[in-house]
């Protein structure tokens, strides 16, 4: 993503409820805070969707990975709530822990949204249900394998992406995740990518099955000679490891690339990414929520071209300090070898008397 003067958000992420039935080792939430469940109301959830217009051409609304949306009893039926012509920016991700009906299967191939993504990180029953804390390995594939049958068959489908946690323990099986994938389950593209480290994590397990760079390394080119699409996302180091030129407690504003977006609660909380300012702002007493977060986004646009001059300031100053010490290092160069030249010539000199003396 590369920043323009839109005044319109890159994505809106949009959780429809607040918690999940799984509880994986890598997960983003710290479940030991989250307790209940609370689902989107239709009028918060009609609210929301007023904001579709406000997404760029190219950016997206979806059904956020922090939490499960088909546990939302009417989860089906609120994908058909969001106007026709704004749902080729929608798309959600399941895990598919939840036995779903072939009525809502139907429905889903139905819906017109862009894509579905699918979480996928090992074709290993007991690893399976390692990884992914509190599912059924049977439970998912019955899910999965009606998804595909159905969507296979229904021209105006959603596309189904899968994504797989890198760790140790499925690193050796991705090659073979990709090739299935592609071949019986219909996938339209895979995703491999590095989870975030957080404090709350275990990190006796986070040890253990955190991989290397040269593990990603590995994998990059093992999957590019496969000649299957699919993404492979940044590795991440561990917070041990310190990468040499990043710049801690930047302005978030001038990070590379910027972006601006929304997040928002089923409760209908709506937090801001990328502003000067950290806040909050409730949908629900808002009488016009198109108007007022327009409002915001250009707001958003203004303190973008403030981050754009800091990251410029900044580029400009690294590059002085990058001058300046090839200036420092190429001087220093030049006066040693003056000071060799120097030191030969007083040798010399030296030898020379020592001589002259001698022949006296």
């Amino acid at each position: 993503m590369q920043y323009n003067n839109e005044k319109k958000y890159d994505f809106i992420s949009f959780d429809i409820t607040s918690n999940c039935n799984l509880r994986c080792p890598f997960c983003l939430n710290d479940f030991s805070k989250i307790r209940g469940n609370t689902n989107v109301t239709q009028d918060t959830f009609q609210k929301v969707i007023a904001l579709i217009p406000l997404i760029k051409e190219t950016g997206s609304f979806y059904f956020s990975c922090l939490f499960e949306p088909t546990l939302h009893p009417d989860f089906a039926e609120l994908l058909y709530k969001i106007p026709k012509e704004h749902r080729n920016k929608v798309f959600f991700t399941t895990n598919l822990a939840k036995t779903l009906s072939d009525e809502e299967i139907e429905k889903m191939s139905l819906s017109g949204i862009d894509h579905i993504n699918i979480s996928l990180d090992t074709l290993n029953q007991n690893l399976f249900e390692t990884i992914r804390n509190g599912i059924k390995y049977s439970t998912f594939h019955h899910n999965l394998n009606r998804i595909v049958t159905v969507f296979k068959h229904t021209a105006t489908a959603p596309k189904i992406n899968f994504i797989t946690i890198l760790i140790k323990d499925n690193i050796n099986e991705c090659r073979s995740i990709l090739e299935k994938c592609a071949t019986d389950f219909h996938a339209n593209n895979n995703e491999f990518r590095c989870f975030w480290f957080h404090d709350y994590h275990d990190q006796k397990w986070l040890t253990k099955q955190t991989i290397t760079k040269n593990d990603w390394i590995t994998l990059k080119e093992q999957l590019q000679s496969q000649n299957k699409r699919f993404s492979l996302g940044e590795y991440i180091d561990p917070p041990t490891v310190k990468k040499e030129g990043i710049v801690k407690n930047c302005d978030p504003l001038s990070q590379n690339p910027p972006f601006s977006a929304l997040r928002i609660s089923s409760s209908g909380i709506i937090e801001p990414f990328r502003m000067p300012c950290n806040f909050y702002l409730d949908i629900n007493s808002m009488n016009e929520p198109y108007e007022t977060m327009k409002c915001f986004a250009e707001i958003q646009s203004i303190a973008f071209l403030r981050g754009e001059k800091i990251k410029s300031l900044r580029d400009s100053k690294k590059s002085l300090e990058k001058e300046k010490d090839a200036m420092g290092r190429n001087l220093n160069r030049k006066c040693h070898r003056f000071a060799e030249r120097i030191s030969n010539v007083t040798l010399l000199r030296n030898l020379y008397l020592k001589v002259t003396k001698q022949s006296r």
